[in-house]
């Protein structure tokens, strides 16, 4: 069953096209997706869900096994199936676990703004993370986190991670953190439906040549945003829909060749 606590956004459509579901960055909502399903999407309904420990559930703890159930659970949801899943940073993490797990209910799989993280760099990382995150308040750890990573300085570019970030617990925030990077494929691992992995060109957080080889290791289209850094669908929803419409067009369009 789903939490009491679940909850989803989605664009007004609900057509026979296969639903989008989109899983948002680390420390973001579901809210953060809004300008994006605000874009026209056609007979294709399009939703967002808060992961655990995010948004409206803000006081629960993260992990991958309750992001992955509910996850499933607005796949099912949104349908009919299956489902197009598009995920940022850790987003992507949970949507690339959903893939192996429920093959046939991934229509295909969008990737923005991830790559497997080495070890040594997710430990100090993770130090540097847990250090800040005890000496300062949420608020300004997530003010000085978005001036680090967004190219914008235009200050209503992401109000609504700003006020997701203020929500978070730290301790949900560091159990999200590390899901993300501690992850990396397994040599069984294969992903069966066609995946974009889109970075953003200005991302100083996933190096081209990270996201490359990791594209690579996936059996991943690449493709690189302009304009854009680590946050690419809060900097320019409009460019990233494009992008992602595009792709899933061109993979329903195969499909029914």
């Amino acid at each position: 069953m789903m939490h009491d606590s679940w909850k989803m956004i989605s664009s007004a459509a609900a057509g026979p096209r296969s639903p989008v579901l989109l899983l948002h960055t680390l420390g973001a909502s579901a809210a953060t997706w809004a300008p994006l399903l605000a874009e026209p999407s056609g007979d294709r309904r399009v939703a967002a869900i808060d992961l655990p420990g995010h948004g409206a559930r803000a006081e629960e703890a993260f992990t991958v096994d309750a992001a992955l159930s509910d996850a499933a659970h607005a796949m099912d949801a949104i349908g009919p199936g299956p489902v197009h899943v598009v995920g940022s940073g850790l987003g992507s993490c949970i949507a690339l676990r959903l893939a192996t797990r429920y093959p046939d209910e991934v229509r295909s799989v969008v990737v923005a703004s991830f790559a497997p993280t080495e070890a040594e760099a997710a430990d100090t990382r993770m130090a540097a993370t847990s250090r800040a995150l005890q000496e300062t308040t949420m608020a300004a750890f997530g003010a000085d986190y978005l001036a680090a990573t967004l190219l914008s300085k235009d200050p209503l570019v992401a109000p609504a991670m700003s006020t997701a970030l203020q929500d978070i617990r730290p301790e949900s925030f560091l159990s999200a953190l590390r899901a993300a990077l501690l992850w990396s494929p397994d040599e069984e691992d294969i992903w069966p439906m066609p995946v974009l992995l889109a970075r953003g060109e200005g991302d100083r957080g996933v190096t081209a040549s990270r996201a490359l080889a990791f594209g690579h290791r996936i059996g991943a289209r690449y493709v690189e945003l302009n304009d854009v850094g680590h946050l690419a669908y809060l900097e320019d929803p409009r460019g990233f829909w494009g992008v992602v419409s595009a792709f899933i067009s061109h993979v329903e369009a195969s499909c029914a060749l």
